[in-house]
């Protein structure tokens, strides 16, 4: 079966028109037909997109004795004779190149060896993941052998991944485009009949078949590479999208009288660039073409852009004053709460500490307090409990995002950027004439005196009780001695019947 039946077949079996076939290969229709006809032969780049769409090699598709039926039909691979084929035209290669191209080889496998080193990093950290998770499991063995496993697994891959890389990527790097290299100079010196090109061609590619191993394990590895490319680019897309509702927010803020031109110019620039490297992975995913000069143009403004954009957010921030506190027109309210005081009260917060005023004018056991809150902090609560005064708050009010900007805008308007804008602490006053509030402390003291009494008896009690456990340890330790010491005796008495019955 001649070269252009094969193509014939090979078409139809694929379902694809000529018209198709020819728009893959960047060819016209009749290109295709003349080929199939057997009026003309494609040239050696076409012949090699041929093999790469019907998914075999330039010794099945131009050999005569080979029919599209044996395509793809070796039932095993021996493993030595790929190796040994290998190395063989790894020899041939390094034999016949020149010193030009033997540095150009090394640099690229320097830089491959150190991305590989780079790319280690990721497996570093998924091992410290599963350590950290197996050390929430209780310590002994079951931990130490996930860790181990685990580790050793993760290595494993890594070492023949990064050897099987490295290889991988030097023969399709250089011993691949060096046959191919040869077999276009063998076309355009000899330049004779079709049969004669034919034969050249299976002399330069016959090596195809032996090294479809490679081909098969790099395609499992492009795949985990291209998923491992999709995860890490969701975080670039979540941070877009962040920058995206920033940048509105910074637009809206024009609006409101509120302008930073850097902080917008930045915002547009960062988003150029994360979107470039969006693009970049999902050109490798998607298996599309790199635009390398509109990718390499936008590139450098948006990195030339965000330097002039950070230069002038610098000069704009400059004219700013940064005041590490809350507003001061934020509105307070005031509360007043009256009581009388019983025998034994005082105050209990749980709201940090209180400030006693004295006022000799008020009467004996009348008591005031004072609550003075901010509009946006927590509600406070005032209970009296069993003569206790129990000062509590709930959780903080709900602030309405309105309410939020208006109070960044009016603080930028003021060129005043402050570090605090709703959390505000309250303030308690206790007013009460000198012998009521002495009667509180008192009260107070007493009741932490009162307490560590308690603490103090619960601790007493605790070492009792642990005493009383060493005595009761101590005396059963004593008896199982004397048991011990009886059943010893009774050792040696049945030792000594033995050896009276012996003799």
């Amino acid at each position: 079966m001649n070269f252009s039946e094969k193509l014939l077949k090979l078409r139809k079996e694929q379902k694809l028109s000529q018209e198709e076939l020819a728009d893959k290969l960047d060819v016209t229709r009749q290109s295709v037909s003349k080929w199939e006809s057997g009026q003309t032969y494609p040239e050696m780049d076409k012949l090699l997109a041929i093999c790469k769409i019907f998914n075999c090699t330039l010794e099945e598709l131009t050999n005569d004795e080979i029919k599209v039926e044996e395509f793809n039909k070796e039932s095993k691979i021996n493993i030595v004779e790929l190796i040994l084929d290998y190395i063989k035209r790894t020899y041939n290669y390094f034999a016949n190149i020149s010193f030009k191209e033997f540095i150009k080889v090394l640099l690229t496998m320097v830089v491959v060896l150190l991305i590989l080193h780079l790319l280690h990093y990721p497996f570093v950290e998924l091992e410290n993941i599963i350590r950290d998770a197996a050390s929430y499991i209780k310590e002994g063995f079951i931990t130490r052998f996930i860790s181990g496993i685990s580790s050793f697994i993760i290595d494993i891959i890594y070492s023949f991944g990064s050897i099987f890389i490295l290889f991988y990527i030097f023969k399709i790097g250089f011993l691949d485009k060096k046959a191919i290299i040869i077999s276009e100079k063998v076309v355009e010196v000899e330049g004779k009949e079709k049969e004669e090109v034919q034969t050249k061609v299976i002399k330069t590619s016959n090596s195809g078949s032996s090294i479809r191993l490679f081909d098969i394990i790099g395609k499992i590895i492009m795949f985990f590479i291209k998923v491992f490319l999709i995860f890490f680019a969701i975080p670039f897309v979540m941070l877009i999208v962040f920058l995206s509702c920033f940048l509105a927010f910074s637009i809206g803020l024009m609006f409101r009288g509120v302008v930073f031109i850097g902080a917008i110019l930045g915002l547009i620039f960062a988003i150029m660039l994360i979107s470039l490297i969006i693009e970049f992975i999902s050109n490798i995913v998607l298996n599309h073409k790199h635009n390398a000069k509109r990718m390499i143009i936008t590139l450098l403004i948006s990195l030339v852009g965000g330097g002039i954009s950070a230069g002038i957010l610098t000069m704009e921030m400059s004219k700013y004053e940064f005041i590490d506190d809350s507003p001061t027109q934020i509105e307070e309210t005031k509360k007043s709460y009256n009581f009388t005081y019983k025998k034994g009260m005082y105050i209990n917060s749980f709201l940090g500490g209180y400030t006693s005023h004295l006022d000799e004018s008020m009467k004996d056991n009348d008591i005031i307090i004072e609550v003075y809150n901010y509009k946006y902090s927590s509600e406070i609560f005032l209970e009296e409990h069993d003569n206790i005064i129990v000062l509590t708050s709930n959780a903080k009010k709900e602030i309405k995002p309105s309410e939020y900007v208006d109070l960044i805008i009016k603080a930028l308007k003021e060129k005043k950027i402050y570090s605090s804008l709703v959390d505000h602490n309250s303030r308690f006053i206790v007013i009460a004439n000198s012998k009521t509030l002495k009667l509180l402390e008192d009260n107070i003291d007493t009741v932490h005196y009162n307490r560590r009494v308690e603490e103090t008896k619960e601790l007493q009690n605790e070492i009792r009780n642990l005493n009383d456990t060493i005595r009761s340890l101590e005396k059963e330790k004593e008896e199982l001695r004397s048991q011990n010491d009886k059943l010893e005796s009774k050792i040696l008495e049945y030792k000594e019947k033995i050896a009276s019955l012996i003799d």
